[in-house]
């Protein structure tokens, strides 16, 4: 099975904090950014030529995920 690792970026007070998680596969991660940011619609793209997963949120671009595969 395919691991994952998802870093959570959040912007605030122009500083950047980075947030790792464990590894675990997508349908984990998206399930705990869910569970996370209940009230929140987000939507996943793939960077290209990184083969990177970007996840944000419709209505707050202060808070984003990278996911890379490990």
């Amino acid at each position: 099975m395919t691991k994952y690792i998802a870093i959570e970026y959040i912007h605030e007070d122009n500083i950047l904090y980075t947030v790792s998680n464990e590894f675990k596969d997508l349908y984990e991660i998206i399930k705990m950014i869910s569970e996370k940011y209940p009230n929140k619609k987000h939507y996943m793209t793939l960077s290209e030529g990184d083969d990177k997963y970007i996840i944000k949120f419709n209505e707050d671009d202060n808070i984003f995920f990278i996911v890379h595969e490990v």
